[in-house]
């Protein structure tokens, strides 16, 4: 149920960065600040409807799945620091909420990290304009900027 929870987050951000890649809209900075913030506004709207679901009554899961499947799925850095940090924590105790909570915590410092390299260090965004999944076949910026920055803090669990 948590793979599916976290499939559907990363399958709406990543047919929102492909419809923002497609129809032009990452060539205007204008439009969307040049269409970074789509997808990731897929995925909040996802973990809205994750948690108050129209076919439960308003009582639906909890965003973290939804947080940690996006975050995972859109970067192979943040998928490595998930399992890095998850499974040693929920394997021993079987506790999920203490082990989402902590992943997410250091998936969201993790995510701080990498935005102020790029936007302050120019020489990292070579290395992390391959850290996505798309292995720079889309702008770094769908994945690492200051539009995820605002959202990781808006999903800490």
């Amino acid at each position: 149920v948590i793979a599916l929870d976290m499939l559907k987050s990363v399958l709406l951000f990543w047919i929102g960065t492909v419809i923002v890649v497609a129809t032009g809209l990452a060539s205007n900075p204008d439009i969307w600040l040049g269409g970074i913030l789509l997808p990731w506004c897929a995925v909040v709207m996802c973990a809205i409807g994750h948690c108050y679901s129209i076919y439960l009554k308003g009582q639906g899961g909890k965003a973290v799945s939804c947080y940690l499947g996006a975050a995972a799925f859109t970067s192979w850095l943040n998928f490595i620091v998930c399992v890095i940090v998850f499974f040693p924590m929920f394997l021993p105790k079987k506790v999920m909420s203490i082990s989402t909570i902590v992943t997410g915590a250091f998936v969201t410092l993790t995510h701080w990290v990498v935005a102020i390299l790029i936007r302050f260090v120019p020489a990292s965004i070579g290395f992390f304009s391959i850290a996505s999944w798309s292995f720079g076949g889309f702008p770094v910026s769908f994945f690492f900027n200051f539009i995820y920055f605002f959202f990781t803090c808006f999903y800490i669990p």
